[in-house]
């Protein structure tokens, strides 16, 4: 029996997922939404209907989901329970995206949509690759660099997904001049001379204030890397669904054990944009704790790797010449939100959590991946047993907990 879909929230992205899907053989009978004043027209020349219709079609089609494709994933879900609505019936836009991806050259899926689908996937993937190199290549540095020279902002800088958005947002709600940033430290092969000169002046105008804060945060790499997976399953220029094959656990697991790259040849062997994008800062092909030498000593001088770090207390202060840097540990962010209003010397601090994986669209598969999954130990001990940067920042309860 085929499946009927209704898709939840009439808005653009709702409109974004009819278009992913329309030629796949997937029917959408209707669009729904709490906004009575979209009810009555059409999406895509599909009816949008009350959610009072909604609710009859889903009692009279036992074969219909629904696909939540607005970003109140949670709430939707929960109020379409108290309407009766069987949560096995439920289904985020994430989980529908995946599986057409993962599906694609499913004998079920007509040839014509296939092959405008790698078609576009292909052109995407090259486009998305060229843009994001753009943005981050240029603008992206020239912005944080100029930040520096016409004021002295705070600045949050780490490794990606560690959760440094919730204090960037802290800050900025008390007025305070902030940069978040991932990189900025100057290389020879991604960068022109241009931009050499920029690094130059900033490195200038850092030498030349009388105090520079930093706050950067360290987070268990594992769950660290699962974040990082499913955050970037759907940017075209990482490709990461190249890599899935049918199995969506094995193939996430997969991905995370085979990132790590060890051979020091095989990093040089990388070109700039790979080196920068995916073993730098992405962490794809890298190691969490690489960063802090890679970007952080490079740029301010800061050896934290050979450093004390309070494990029980998840925190350190580092200064050296005019910087001050305060780390602190993902995990024990929310108890240390006095020790971060201490370093701002401001009280009224607050961290906001406004980039949670439970907002996600992808929370509810990434919640089952995350607790399905068994990592191999080949792969546990060359991220946590006997890895000394570990041990700087965890004690050894932490590793068993991990390990467990």
């Amino acid at each position: 029996m085929k499946i009927k879909f209704i898709f939840y929230g009439a808005s653009f992205y709702g409109e974004r997922m009819g278009n992913f899907i329309r030629g796949s053989g997937i029917e959408v009978i209707a669009y729904t939404d709490k906004d009575k004043n979209k009810c009555g027209r059409q999406k895509l020349s599909v009816p949008v209907v009350s959610i009072e219709k909604m609710l009859e079609l889903y009692a009279k089609y036992n074969n219909l989901i629904i696909v939540v494709t607005s970003h109140s994933l949670l709430e939707i879900c929960d109020e379409l329970k108290k309407l009766g609505v069987d949560e096995n019936r439920i289904f985020s836009s994430f989980s529908v995206m995946n599986s057409v991806f993962i599906h694609i050259k499913d004998k079920r899926i007509n040839d014509k949509y296939r092959n405008e689908f790698e078609r576009m996937y292909k052109y995407s993937s090259i486009a998305g690759s060229s843009f994001y190199n753009y943005v981050h290549g240029g603008g992206y540095y020239a912005q944080a660099w100029n930040r520096f020279h016409l004021e002295n902002p705070i600045l949050v800088y780490q490794f990606g997904k560690v959760g440094s958005t919730s204090v960037t947002t802290g800050l900025t709600k008390l007025g305070i001049p902030v940069v978040q940033s991932h990189a900025l430290a100057y290389e020879s092969g991604f960068m022109n001379q241009e931009m050499l000169e920029m690094y130059r002046f900033f490195q200038e105008r850092i030498a030349q204030k009388d105090e520079v804060k930093i706050i950067s945060l360290v987070r268990e790499p594992i769950k660290r890397d699962f974040s990082f997976v499913f955050e970037h399953l759907d940017h075209k220029y990482l490709n990461i669904f190249d890599e899935l094959t049918g199995n969506f656990v094995d193939d996430i697991v997969g991905i995370i054990e085979n990132k790590i790259i060890t051979d020091v040849e095989q990093i040089h062997r990388l070109n700039a944009v790979d080196y920068h994008f995916k073993y730098k800062l992405r962490g794809l092909n890298g190691n969490i704790f690489d960063w802090f030498n890679n970007e952080l000593k490079q740029v301010f001088n800061i050896d934290v790797l050979n450093a004390d770090f309070d494990k029980k207390k998840g925190c350190g202060v580092y200064k050296t010449e005019n910087k001050s840097l305060l780390l602190l540990k993902t995990e024990q962010l929310s108890q240390n939100e006095h020790i971060i209003a201490d370093f701002i010397k401001n009280s009224d601090f607050r961290l906001i959590n406004n980039n949670r994986s439970i907002d996600k669209a992808y929370h509810f598969t990434y919640k089952n991946v995350y607790n399905s999954a068994k990592m191999p130990m080949r792969y546990l001990n060359k991220y946590l047993v006997g890895n000394k940067h570990f041990d700087m920042f965890y004690d050894n309860s932490d590793l068993e907990k991990y390990i467990r």
